[in-house]
């Protein structure tokens, strides 16, 4: 992304200055940019600090429904557009977690739901009851994941595809999956039937 917005931010200061509607592109291709670079770099802190041990759960009684639906307020400002479906079960208990840390879980499943799959396809969020947990289930319908490289999806650096033009480093499940065992839970992937995964 950096190379990327010097290139941007050079072709603005050319002898012959781009066309008012390419400047207005431009500016939008710089922030899209920036905002990949901010994420890259929220992603590095987050893992610097989960690996070092230094963070704390703070938790405390919270609904689901108002987790999630804070992590779409966020997404809205970066996919508009994006069809993002909700099914929640009726009367879910609240959950004693720490709310903020959950929403960056959340904010790096659907993120990559979105990115690795078609911009038409919409992505399913469910959340049910089942046997004593909560399952909150996001998915897409991308390419889905290699069998074989289900496992190793969570580790730092590791992405669905080894070679992909879709940016990324491949940190944000392993952020996640560090984050939902320490609240005691579980992260796992799957394919779906129709194509795409959970």
């Amino acid at each position: 992304p950096l190379s990327v917005l010097v290139g941007l931010t050079e072709s603005l200061f050319l002898t012959q200055p781009p066309p008012p509607h390419q400047i207005a592109e431009i500016g939008h291709s710089i922030r899209r940019e920036a905002l990949r670079i901010n994420a890259q770099v929220t992603n590095l802190l987050d893992m610097a600090k989960l690996s070092a041990g230094k963070f704390e759960l703070n938790t405390d009684w919270q609904p689901i429904e108002e987790v999630i639906g804070a992590s779409l307020q966020q997404l809205k400002s970066h996919w508009p557009g994006r069809d993002i479906r909700v099914a929640l079960e009726p009367n879910l208990p609240p959950l004693n977690i720490d709310a903020v840390l959950i929403e960056r879980v959340l904010w790096n499943l659907i993120e990559n739901a979105i990115k690795y799959s078609p911009d038409a396809s919409p992505i399913d969020i469910a959340v049910k009851r089942s046997e004593g947990h909560i399952d909150i289930d996001v998915c897409d319908r991308g390419p889905g994941i290699d069998p074989d490289r289900q496992e190793q999806l969570f580790e730092l650096f590791q992405r669905g595809k080894a070679e992909s033009g879709v940016p990324g480093v491949g940190l944000g499940l392993s952020i996640a999956k560090t984050i939902v065992e320490a609240h005691g839970g579980k992260i796992s992937v799957s394919n779906r039937d129709a194509g795409g995964c959970c």
